[in-house]
């Protein structure tokens, strides 16, 4: 969510809370039923944040297996990863969302890319802008780490440091990468 949303909502009961949020929901479960060809390019607003109705929905599924496994953690259960095809939409919104994210956290850098490399079913290969509406450049640094353990980072659920992961190029600017990548669960 963003501050504007949050601070708009301090004041309200939680029922109100809850129930606004329930409308974002059923919006999302109402573009899914009425889905055509001309879904994806649809434009929704998710927290404050005009979005696309794909972004919006891979937005749920990170929050459903973040918090599936934010359960299995209080149980004492172990976490579950999920399928290739969810890690695949998610690692790919999460990456592409790091131009927002540079941005957002002060740290663009216009006229840099980064190359994000994720290892596993589900990863992939992203060369990304690193501010927002800039067209980029050559990657200054590469990034290289497993999808699933980049999709908890996205989710908040491990500390960017921790991340096992590769550099080559500028360490510093993968540093900035990897805390850009937690935009996406802000």
């Amino acid at each position: 969510m963003t501050v504007p949303v949050i601070d708009a909502e301090r004041p309200r009961h939680p029922a109100e809370t809850r129930q606004a949020w329930a409308r974002s929901a059923w919006a999302v479960v109402g573009l899914l039923e009425a889905s055509g060809p001309e879904l994806l390019a649809r434009r929704i607003d998710l927290y404050g944040i005009p979005t696309s109705a794909r972004t919006a929905i891979v937005a749920r599924m990170f929050e459903l297996w973040t918090h599936a496994d934010d359960v299995r953690r209080a149980l004492g259960q172990p976490l579950v990863d999920p399928d290739p095809e969810r890690l695949a939409a998610m690692s790919d919104v999460a990456t592409r969302s790091l131009p927002t994210g540079m941005t957002l956290s002060g740290s663009a850098r216009p006229g840099q890319s980064a190359k994000v490399v994720l290892l596993g079913h589900g990863g992939g290969t992203w060369t990304v802008p690193l501010a927002l509406g800039d067209p980029g450049g050559p990657p200054a640094v590469t990034v290289v780490a497993d999808v699933v353990d980049f999709c908890r980072v996205a989710a908040t659920r491990l500390d960017p440091v921790s991340l096992e992961h590769d550099v080559e190029g500028d360490a510093e600017l993968a540093r900035d990468v990897l805390r850009a990548v937690a935009i996406f669960a802000a």
